[in-house]
């Protein structure tokens, strides 16, 4: 029995054998080395500070990305790499991983922000507005003290950016 505990001990004080995972199947904290042993999709770059995979979530391709600070995990983001020619479909993309998002952490702080309100009454057209980089979307969640999410949606000369960020606080 006195061996099972300190079995048991020892497992939960190695770093990265936390049972909270914060970002995919991760920990904040935990070395390059133990992501990368814990990350199953397909390696796409290995930087000093960053390594990127490649990934579906919800549908949607998406870029894997672990940053690194002082060799541990801070950060981690889902880019869409989806390339539509109809703008459109990334606000869809967005209220899909919003919808899901707020499932898992609660509801969500948002702000749209218009810079140019010219599509603004032409749900239609939000796709176009996106492109000209007329509007974004922000929508985060801080409840969890161990852990900040933040979804973007945003645009600039005719590419829209959609991005899930994870941080430590």
């Amino acid at each position: 029995m006195k061996n099972i505990f300190l079995s048991l001990l020892l497992i939960l004080q190695i770093p990265g054998n936390s049972s909270t995972q914060d970002f995919r199947n991760v920990s904040f904290g935990m070395s390059k080395v133990e992501v990368k042993t814990a990350e199953s999709a397909d390696l796409i770059a290995d930087q000093d500070n960053m390594i990127v995979y490649s990934d579906q979530i919800a549908s949607i391709d998406v870029s894997v990305v672990y940053v690194f600070t002082d060799g541990l995990l801070t950060e981690g983001m889902l880019v869409s790499a989806e390339k539509y020619s109809n703008s459109n479909q990334y606000y869809e993309d967005y209220l899909r991983l919003k919808s899901l998002l707020s499932e898992k952490y609660g509801k969500a702080v948002n702000n749209e922000n218009w810079n140019n309100t010219q599509y603004k009454e032409s749900p239609a057209n939000i796709g176009t507005a996106l492109s000209l980089g007329q509007v974004s979307f922000l929508s985060k969640w801080e409840d969890d003290p161990r852990i900040k999410v933040s979804l973007l949606l945003q645009g600039k000369n005719h590419k829209v950016n959609l991005i899930v960020k994870y941080t430590n606080p």
